[in-house]
C-alpha cells in the first residue's frame, strides 16, 4: 500500500523534516541569527538527546525546558 499525496510514508518523514528544517536553518544563517556550520540532521540529533535526557528526569518538562534554552542560546551567533 503506498502513501497517499500529502501523506508522509514511513521511509520519507525523515528526508522532508530534513529537507524543510535545512531550508530554515539555511535562511536563520543568511539572516545572521543562528551560527554557521550546522544542518538541520546536527539540529534532530540535538532534540533526539534533549528528549531521551529528559524523559529520564524526575520532571521531564522542566528538564526539557532547560535544555532546549540551553541549546537555542548555543545556536545564536556570537557577538564580535
Amino acid at each position: 500500500m503506498s502513501a497517499s499525496p500529502g501523506r508522509l510514508s514511513r521511509g520519507n518523514w525523515k528526508e522532508r523534516l530534513v529537507g524543510a528544517g535545512g531550508a530554515l536553518l539555511e535562511a536563520a544563517e543568511r539572516e545572521g541569527i543562528v551560527r554557521k556550520g550546522l544542518d538541520a540532521t546536527d539540529l534532530l540529533n540535538l532534540v533526539h538527546a534533549i528528549t531521551v535526557a529528559a524523559e529520564k528526569a524526575p520532571d521531564p518538562s522542566t528538564q526539557a525546558r532547560l535544555l532546549l534554552q540551553v541549546m537555542t542560546d548555543g545556536l545564536r551567533t556570537q557577538p564580535g
